[in-house]
């Protein structure tokens, strides 16, 4: 079996040979007592303001999904709770919920908000329909908004129109009088240097653009995306600096590269499968995909195999992670018989490291 990394693809050859140490039960009890509600992490206040502040530090402190949640708490019709979930949705790539947030913000289309139409044109380009995207967006782009400029940018490159993508952003952020304080715009021109999207590749000038800017209100990702330079120059105390503040911030994907870095080993940095499993953990409990799976195979390899096999059998009650159901599958463990052993291993669903 080969599993792919963000930084490198290795080869996976772990077996369960040991017999579990618990007998799973044929029922378990609800665990609705043991999870945490949003009442309880964010009190019985339906404040727009309260609950997006509520929601800003679950994003930092739980995962997007449960800020989302929390957002979903909102009993008055509030554009502001609207919008933040569409960043969240966006930003964090929340799949789950674009249908969702498409039909949440229809009334607001339909009365030609620009903030809705762009979340609307970039969630539609999500699923391939390009062309009514920018059609969406068109009038802004006339008018020489830079935001339209930039949503348009986005849309190209994901048509991988690169160099007309490159164009559109670069030239509107030279033609407008907020082209040099546009923080969003910034880090998306970065990219293209960064990543030689249309232009060619120049590290230095994306680390130039990154470090112009703050990136308080783009939820770690521009400090994960300053990790990715450092990374291509060699300098991974500098990344791991900045996968640790992307990860404060709330980026859960810098979680599953820190994960990567220190399961494999790369560069200068020793393997270290314990802290690798802690990443995997902190990435799993924000809900990256694939991340409780790996988080068993490295708890295996760091001695904590009962645990380690734990979590694979959770990766694919829980997630139905492909990847999981074939090891286990492979090794003719009937994982769906193990569910109330997760449960009770797992009270709050992802965390196997503190319990």
């Amino acid at each position: 079996m080969e599993i792919s990394f963000g930084f490198k693809r290795i080869a996976l050859c772990i077996f369960f040979y040991l017999p579990l140490a618990v007998v799973a039960q044929n029922h378990c009890d609800s665990m609705s007592a043991n999870e945490v509600t949003v009442s309880e992490y964010c009190g019985t206040t339906n404040s727009v303001q309260d609950l997006i502040s509520c929601s800003e530090n679950a994003i930092r402190n739980v995962s997007a999904v449960y800020a989302y949640q929390v957002l979903e708490r909102c009993t008055e019709d509030s554009a502001d709770c609207l919008k933040k979930q569409g960043q969240l949705v966006y930003a964090l790539q929340l799949e789950q919920y674009y249908e969702s947030m498409l039909s949440k913000v229809e009334p607001y289309v339909t009365a030609g908000e620009p903030w809705a139409l762009y979340l609307t044109a970039l969630l539609s380009a999500q699923f391939g329909r390009y062309e009514e995207a920018k059609l969406l967006i068109e009038p802004f782009l006339e008018s020489g908004d830079l935001d339209a400029a930039l949503n348009t940018s986005e849309i190209l490159r994901m048509e991988q129109k690169y160099h007309q993508a490159y164009l559109t952003l670069s030239e509107a952020m030279a033609a407008s009088e907020s082209g040099d304080t546009n923080e969003r715009a910034i880090m998306a021109l970065g990219q293209y240097y960064q990543y030689g999207l249309g232009v060619q590749t120049n590290l230095e000038r994306a680390l130039e653009l990154y470090s112009s800017i703050d990136g308080g209100d783009l939820f770690g990702s521009l400090e994960h995306l300053i990790s990715g330079v450092y990374w291509e120059l060699n300098d991974s105390a500098n990344t791991i600096s900045y996968l640790e503040s992307s990860l404060r911030r709330g980026f859960g994907l810098s979680a599953r590269f820190l994960g990567d870095i220190y399961f494999v080993g790369q560069k200068d940095v020793d393997q270290d499968y314990r802290v690798a499993a802690q990443y995997y953990n902190e990435a799993a409990a924000r809900g990256l995909e694939g991340a409780m799976f790996m988080q068993g195979l490295a708890l295996i390899r760091a001695g904590e195999v009962r645990k380690g096999r734990i979590s694979v059998i959770a990766a694919g009650i829980m997630e139905s992670d492909p990847k999981a159901i074939e090891m286990l599958n492979e090794s003719d463990v009937d994982y769906r018989s193990f569910t109330c052993l997760v449960e009770e291993e797992a009270p709050y669903g992802r965390d196997f490291l503190t319990n």
